[in-house]
């Protein structure tokens, strides 16, 4: 019966119909994706481990990987593991709960951290020029380890 209710109903499109290159999802992402630096979109075509990305990121900031584990809530270092998250999601090499664990935190801390970040700076020319350099460190150490 509610098989027979629903034939000769059209279809609904629940997505928009994407881009040229294959990307499907509502406006917004797709606007996201299509504005995402194309450092990021090229470091998407040579896979990044969860490891390389956080011992990159560590080699940028000049701090040892073991302090992210730390406990404390030092600004610096929270800010640092809020930049993981962030770019751990951009890239898609790790979910915030596979970092949550390398860093011994909770998975939703740290995406409240990444939230936090994005809304407080996401707009600063500081921040973008900061994730420049950072997204180009992460190309140039991807490209020599290929």
């Amino acid at each position: 019966m509610f098989v027979e209710a629903g034939m000769g109903i059209e279809e609904e499109a629940f997505f928009e119909t994407g881009l040229p290159g294959g990307i499907m999802g509502d406006e917004e992402f797709i606007s996201t994706i299509d504005s995402s630096p194309k450092e990021l979109r090229a470091s998407k075509a040579q896979p990044l481990t969860s490891q390389d990305l956080i011992r990159q990121v560590c080699a940028f900031y000049g701090i040892e990987e073991a302090i992210l584990r730390h406990p404390g809530k030092s600004p610096h270092i929270a800010r640092i593991r809020a930049m993981l998250g962030y770019l751990a999601r951009e890239t898609g090499c790790m979910t915030f709960e596979k970092l949550a664990g390398l860093v011994q935190r909770d998975a939703s801390g740290l995406s409240r951290g990444v939230a936090h970040l994005t809304a407080k700076e996401g707009e600063s020319e500081k921040f973008r020029n900061e994730l420049a350099k950072l997204q180009q460190h992460l190309a140039r150490m991807s490209g020599c380890q290929a």
